[in-house]
């Protein structure tokens, strides 16, 4: 499917991105301060978490792509390729 990520969207989020506090966290988090970075993990996952719940969902067009099953032998191509032969494969139906 395409576009499946972009049926939500966060308010929150959003607005944390508009101010630029993403590069401020990572800004702090890249001084590899050892107790305050790890304590910043800590909470940021928690409240990441929990803001993902708080979503408003949001009309998209989604496409469906159907296909012939594609033959692999993981024990001689790698995911990557897989993956390569599949994009290069889609068809919208």
């Amino acid at each position: 499917m395409a576009n499946q990520e972009e049926m939500r969207w966060n308010p929150i989020l959003y607005f944390w991105n508009l101010l630029g506090l993403g590069h401020l966290f990572f800004s702090i988090v890249k001084l590899n301060i050892p107790i305050l970075t790890s304590l910043l993990n800590s909470i940021a996952s928690i409240i990441w978490f929990s803001m993902t719940w708080i979503q408003i969902p949001i009309p998209v067009k989604l496409i469906l792509y159907i296909g012939d099953p594609i033959p692999y032998d993981l024990s001689k191509d790698s995911i990557d390729d897989v993956s390569k032969f599949v994009c290069f494969k889609k068809r919208k139906i």
